[in-house]
């Protein structure tokens, strides 16, 4: 009745949080004008990002910072007298002409940028110095990479769709700042909760809501189940799953509420009930959940037990659909795999990165789960399965092993990726059908790492084949998808770079001088055009320049054909492509590839001055190249997404372009043109694959790349395992936290075998992160000296090249291709700086042009050069999402050591090479590992079963021990722990054998007390009448009948032994308890030799010069003494020369009497006799003295013990405690 109460409290406490986060919504977080609350939201952000601009702005004000030194939250811009002359940052530099005015705040727009600039200036002695803050709203770039992303600031405007504008538009909301209107926005789609407080707290209450609904239908159900109805339970929990999977479906939970990237539908969608990744991890965590509640009630109920009772029929109907059912959730989660992959941009293959981020951790989550989900899925089937082994065990598993090769022919037939599935499962299933690893899980023996281990193990090779497998997809598609693009002929990403170069070229006024000179040689402008604006995406082509005059006519030294011609050439429409002026012509002749012919008009003030004709042929063999991928927009990517793909275009059979490193000509045989698969799923060939794309005028191209090597799988399958050996550990941690299994015990098997594993783990995470930390910083370490090295030696060629600039030897065209070709040289980007910050020159003016970063130098490194008089500085700097470091270097004059500028060599490739390098190392770490924790579990298992087999004897030793028999000991040889344990197993068979003794002699005397008691209580009764009758008779008997009188004298003296004895028997039956008192023995035993002293006997007894003391009743010990005085006297009666030695020795803490004589000594058929009573060898004694002597003694805490030699005497020892 309290569970059931339990179980209500949980549904109506998630009812309450569901009640309340509606009504928070529809009362508090909703909002009838939610346009309104979103510009409220918008306008506080922006009013608090406003004041902390004016803040740095009154602070430069106030303190007169000189250019360089300037530090600030915002891009903040000192001007004097229309120069910049300082700077916080050159992340966004607007020109002046666009911030130019008297104005305090104000919207502007540049180049497609947007932001708010706020002004304050002074004025003294004609100079005017103008402080500008910029506060960024939008950012606009002329290309969109991975690297880098335009758009309305998030920090801002959240994940609204926001539209700024200088004026007013219908439904547009007005921005004012002290005031002021300064801009106005308009708010697309607000959100139904405006504030985002007010979302993550209804997102709080709701999830409560659904946990702890959960919850109710999980104790409902294991409610049910403890009653004994498993399936009402199992039913209940399915409802209650299903119910509150439908309900996050249909509420859109919580992407309705609360934005998160795992439940976006654009990163991943696989069907209407997997919308997400999120989605995914919810229906993979129910699935596990459920699967594990059922066989856990199936199974602790006896409801299986109908299934042994069933006919052969239902057994075998039962028996199939298990097989199944195993195959079948196998296969699910390699499908699901797939689905993943190919659904996202997700990836598991650590080949490729090992950068864990939340959706590759979420992908783990949901294999971990799916994976045990079929582990309880194979171990319910085994577990109904066994119940038929008794009678055909075999039978069984052939045909689970019919069942694996069916559906292997099957997966064959349809889809050939599928066939490992039957494979695997056919294998893992046999191999724990076989060794019955399941029945070792309750309690968890050692055996049950072994089936945890082995169903990781068969589940990350399902993985690492299906990341194997979607590789070779993925290589397919992009290879096809490249193909495709390199089909369509037209260089898109070359096109639109062009129009761009026409337009800068017809615009640059030192080609439109050079051109309307008559005396300027023209050479310069070929140079010119090469070098500053074929950038090095060009590298692949032929550059080819040629000008013409106003009339169209060739310049000196220039080709013969007027510019006329080569444009009637080209002005067809079989040449045309989408920009005006650029033509293409695609020719496979013999020793022909494609070129560009692009047509310059070049006009000065409104008059044509001449001609440009550009001809780039693409060269048939493709260069090194270093090229930057911030210059690369996606929008017109035509190059292979893998960097070790090769490419050769082909006609018919003859290569007429190539690129990468495969060499088609020497390594790939024409004959692969007439088979089929190369332009399906491609060709592997001597360690690479192939495919094949045809297209149109016999025209092929083939795309290689290396084939999917064999480490990888391994790495692969390492990774895998090693994720899903933690997520064992957690699991066995949280099922020990729910049942307490603690309590049930572990084998000692299982306990090594855990403490193994902590001891495999801590040092695999210690030496990962510290060999990656190391590796990071060193690669770090040496990037950075190599490129300050690299840095240095270019540093030498710049000054003298700056010192002829700055003496006008030569001029700023002559810088400019100079320091490319210095680029081009060290195969590095260098700008150059003058001593201001201002950039001079560029080998990437490109990156400066499209305004991806501003013409200015970064402030710090200003700083430390010009004020802090440094040589060189290396400083991490970032674009979009590319982070990278630039090395920056004073070049000063050989002269007078003067600054003459400043040299920047940005390296952006360093994050790439690191990675590679990382994941090198990494995946080397997790093989070895892996591939030692196996081998250390089988050695763990021999080595557990060494070290318990000792265990296992001593535990059947004590369960053979028996008090009753004798029990033998154990013999080990060793002086180990195991030894001593041994040890002490042999002493305690001592103990025990002398407890039974102790026993045996407790309960004999307990009987002979009983006996005593019995015999002193019949006896004695009789004979006192008897004693007295025979003592009445010798009265009346006549003096003269002699006889008669000897007669009665013999029977009164035997009535005297008996009573002599019957007083003895009593006096043991009624032993007095004793009366300890501490008092010197020395001097007892003195009395006792004064008072038996005999002259027939000689009494030696050496007495101790000091007292000993102990603590026992005086009187008993007394009389113990004198019982052993009078036995050594009786024993020597008849001896010659009887002599008792008496003696008290003195030991740590006892005190040790002995009594010798040298009488008859005791035979030895009898001397286990002396201590038990009624035993005497006198006719007259009781047999009581020694027993009463051995039990007072020891009620004393001492012992009692004889050593005798049969005719030479016997010695009688006592030993007490002293006090």
């Amino acid at each position: 009745m309290a569970s059931h109460v339990v179980s209500y409290r949980y549904l109506f406490i998630a009812a309450l949080f569901g009640a309340s986060a509606f009504f928070y919504w529809y009362f508090v977080g909703k909002s009838s004008k939610r346009g309104q609350e979103a510009y409220e939201q918008i306008s506080e952000r922006l009013i608090s990002q406003l004041q902390l601009i004016e803040s740095d702005l009154a602070n430069a004000k106030s303190s007169g910072k000189v250019p360089g030194t300037l530090q600030s939250n915002y891009p903040i811009q000192i001007y004097t007298n229309r120069s910049l002359t300082g700077l916080s940052s050159n992340a966004f530099v607007p020109d002046y002409r666009v911030i130019e005015g008297d104005y305090q705040i104000q919207y502007l727009e540049w180049e497609g940028n947007k932001f708010i600039a706020l002004k304050e200036y002074t004025e003294r002695a004609g100079v005017r110095k103008e402080y500008v803050g910029v506060l960024p709203i939008y950012r606009n770039f002329p290309i969109e990479n991975e690297l880098i992303r335009g758009g309305y600031d998030k920090n801002i405007f959240d994940e609204l769709r926001v539209f700024v504008y200088d004026k007013e538009v219908e439904g547009s909301f007005a921005f004012s700042y002290h005031d002021q209107v300064v801009c106005y926005f308009t708010i697309q789609s607000p959100p139904a909760v405006s504030s985002r407080f007010d979302r993550f707290l209804i997102f709080s209450l709701l999830s409560v809501a659904f946990v702890l609904g959960f919850f109710f239908f999980q104790r409902s159900a294991s409610n049910l189940v403890e009653n004994g109805r498993p399936y009402a339970g199992i039913g209940l929990l399915l409802v209650g799953v299903v119910f509150i999977r439908w309900l996050l479906l249909a509420t859109n939970f919580p992407s309705s509420v609360y934005h998160f990237d795992l439940f976006n539908s654009r990163y991943l969608v696989i069907s209407s009930l997997h919308k997400s990744l999120g989605d995914l991890i919810i229906t993979a965590f129910l699935l596990a959940y459920f699967v594990y509640f059922t066989s856990n009630a199936v199974f602790r109920s006896d409801a299986y037990a109908y299934f042994s009772g069933a006919s052969q029929k239902v057994k075998w109907l039962i028996t199939i659909v298990v097989i199944l059912l195993g195959y079948g959730f196998m296969g699910y989660t390699y499908l699901l795999l797939q689905e993943i992959f190919k659904n996202s941009q997700i990836h598991l293959d650590v080949n490729r990165s090992i950068h864990l981020d939340m959706f590759r951790m979420g992908t783990l989550v949901v294999y971990f789960l799916f994976c045990f989900s079929y582990f309880l899925i194979a171990h319910a089937s085994y577990i109904l399965l066994k119940h038929f082994r008794s009678t055909s065990p075999g039978i069984v598993w052939l045909v689970h092993l019919a069942t694996a090769a069916i559906l292997f022919l099957a997966a064959l037939i349809i889809d050939g990726d599928l066939a490992i599935v039957p494979v695997l499962h056919a294998a893992y299933f046999s191999i724990i059908f076989w060794f019955s690893l399941p029945e070792f899980i309750r309690p968890i023996q050692f055996q049950a790492f072994l089936y945890f281990f082995l169903a990781a193990a068969f589940s990350s090779i399902l993985g690492s084949y299906s990341i194997y497998k979607y590789s070779e997809f993925e290589r397919n598609v992009q290879k096809q998808k490249f193909a495709n693009s390199l089909l369509i002929e037209n260089d898109i990403q070359g096109e639109f770079q062009l129009d761009g170069i026409m337009k800068s070229i017809k615009s640059d006024i030192f080609i439109l001088t050079r051109m309307m000179s008559p005396v300027l040689a023209k050479d310069m402008i070929k140079q010119r055009i090469k070098r500053l604006y074929m950038n090095s995406y060009f590298d692949k082509y032929d550059v080819q320049v040629s000008m013409y005059n106003s009339k169209g006519d060739p310049f000196p030294n220039e080709p013969g054909i007027t510019f006329s011609a080569i444009r009637e050439t080209y002005d067809k429409p079989i040449y045309k492509t989408d920009y005006q002026n650029i033509f293409f012509e695609s020719n496979f002749s013999p020793g022909s590839t494609k070129r560009y012919v692009c047509f310059i008009g070049l006009e000065r003030y409104d008059k044509t001055i001449g001609y440009i004709v550009l001809q780039l042929r693409l060269k048939k063999y493709l260069p090194s190249t270093v090229y930057p991928r911030l210059l690369v927009d996606e929008r017109f990517m035509n190059e292979p997404a893998d960097e070790n793909y090769s490419y050769g275009i082909y006609e018919g059979t003859n290569l007429r372009y190539k690129s990468g490193t495969f060499n088609y000509i020497t390594n790939l045989s024409q004959a692969i043109f007439d088979r089929s698969s190369l332009y399906t799923t491609g060709l592997e060939i001597n360690g690479f694959h192939h495919l094949g794309i045809k297209g149109s005028r016999e025209k092929r191209i083939i795309i290689t790349s290396p084939m999917y090597e064999v480490s990888w799988m391994v790495s692969n399958f390492s990774f895998l395992f090693l994720v899903l050996i933690g997520g064992i550990a957690l699991t066995v941690v949280f099922n020990a936290l729910e049942v307490r299994f603690a309590n049930t015990g572990l084998t000692l098997a299982s306990k090594i075998q855990i403490y193994l594993s902590i001891a495999f783990f801590l040092p695999l995470v210690v030496v990962t992160v510290a060999t990656l930390s190391a590796i990071n910083n060193s690669y770090k370490e040496d990037i950075d000296k190599q490129y300050m090295k690299k840095a240095e030696s270019v540093n030498g060629y710049l000054v003298s090249l700056m010192d002829n600039y700055i003496s006008n030897v030569i001029n700023k065209e002559v810088l400019s291709n100079e320091l490319t070709d210095i680029a081009r040289f060290s195969q590095a980007d260098i700008n150059l700086f003058s001593v201001n910050g201002k950039l001079m020159a560029s080998s990437q003016q490109t990156i400066y042009d499209d305004k991806l970063l501003s013409e200015y130098i970064n402030p710090e490194a200003l700083r430390r050069i010009r004020e802090d008089d440094g040589e060189r500085i290396i400083l991490s700097e970032s674009l979009g999402t590319l982070n990278y470091k630039s090395t920056y270097l004073a070049i000063k004059s050989f002269n007078d050591a003067s600054l003459l500028g400043i040299m920047s060599m940005p390296f952006f490739e360093s994050r790439a090479q690191q990675q590679n390098q990382q994941i090198e190392v990494f995946t080397n770490i997790i093989n070895i590992f892996t591939f030692i924790f196996i081998f250390s579990l089988v050695v763990s298992f021999m080595a557990s079963r060494v070290l318990t087999n000792p265990l296992r004897i001593i535990t059947s030793r004590l369960r053979k021990t028996t008090f009753n028999e004798t029990n033998e000991p154990i013999h080990w040889n060793t002086s180990d722990e195991i030894g001593l344990l041994v040890a002490e197993y042999n002493s305690m068979l001592v103990k025990l054998e002398t407890s039974r003794a102790a026993l045996v002699r407790s309960e004999k005397e307990s009987a002979w007390k009983e006996i005593a008691q019995q015999v002193a209580h019949e006896i004695k009764n009789p004979l006192t009448p008897m004693k007295l009758t025979l003592q009445h008779m010798r009265r009346l008997a006549d003096d003269k009948d002699e006889g008669l009188k000897k007669s009665i004298d013999n029977l009164l003296r035997q009535i005297d032994n008996l009573s002599d004895i019957v007083t003895s028997f009593s006096a043991f039956a009624r032993l007095p308890a004793p009366d300890p008192r501490r008092f010197d023995i020395n001097g007892l035993i003195s009395q006792l030799v004064h008072l038996h002293s005999k002259p027939e006997v000689d009494f030696v007894y050496e007495s101790p010069i000091e007292p000993v003391l102990v603590v026992a009743d005086e009187k008993m010990l007394s009389g113990i003494f004198t019982n052993l005085i009078i036995n050594a006297c009786q024993a020597m009666e008849g001896r010659p020369g009887p002599r008792l030695e008496i003696g008290i020795r003195v030991k740590e803490k006892e005190a040790e009497i002995s009594f010798k004589d040298n009488g008859i000594g005791i035979a030895e058929d009898i001397q286990d006799k002396v201590f038990v009573p009624s035993f005497s060898t006198k006719q007259e004694g009781s047999g009581i003295g020694l027993a009463l002597a051995r039990r007072g003694v020891e009620q004393a805490g001492g012992s009692i013990w004889f050593e005798t030699v049969h005719g030479y005497g016997t010695t009688f020892y006592v030993s007490l405690p002293l006090g």
